[in-house]
């Protein structure tokens, strides 16, 4: 994401499902002091403590509670987010076999419907209302849970073009699979 932000004139961001930290953002917005970032949480807990993480930080960035889209009245230049795309049917393989720091509530935030797409169809659909003109919307997505041929359909579908796509990590459950970070922007 730095490398991008550096060849980009990038105004604003908003980052969609902060957590209870806001890293990526407050991380971001330290680096790159003269973008506008806000972050968006829909767990109440998880924004409170992204609050008190800001806070500590002394950083300016506007977070606020919303479910997607729900509460924001603004475009802007990128929307990032990593949506929950786990479908229903691997909750006991996750659950049960994961390393202890996934639990069940953060199982309940990171998967979707039974085929993991609902929250990215959402977003597909509704982000094109939030995205200035020639923005970019990018999204990180595990391909064991959703493949990349489904995701570039959906793309297709909802008239995004595909402009870049890499491996985020090797650290991905399970073993063997990679996070792929998506960057699209509107047809």
């Amino acid at each position: 994401m730095k490398k991008f932000l550096k060849t980009k004139n990038i105004k604003n961001i908003l980052e969609i499902g902060c957590g209870p930290y806001c890293t990526l953002s407050i991380s971001l917005k330290k680096l790159f002091p003269n973008i506008e970032f806000t972050a968006l949480e829909i767990d109440k807990d998880k924004l409170k403590n992204a609050i008190k993480t800001r806070q500590k930080n002394k950083i300016k960035v506007d977070i606020f509670y919303s479910d997607l889209f729900s509460e924001v009245n603004k475009t802007y230049d990128i929307i990032f987010m990593n949506p929950p795309y786990i479908p229903s049917r691997f909750e006991k393989q996750i659950v049960d076999n994961s390393n202890p720091e996934l639990n069940f509530k953060e199982w309940e935030s990171g998967h979707s419907n039974e085929d993991g797409l609902e929250v990215i169809n959402n977003l597909l659909k509704d982000s094109k209302n939030y995205l200035n003109d020639n923005g970019f919307f990018i999204m990180g997505i595990n391909n064991y849970f959703i493949s990349n041929f489904k995701l570039i359909s959906l793309f297709k579908k909802f008239e995004f073009n595909l402009l870049e796509k890499f491996k985020k990590q090797k650290e991905c459950i399970p073993k063997g699979n990679y996070s792929q970070v998506y960057t699209l922007n509107i047809k």
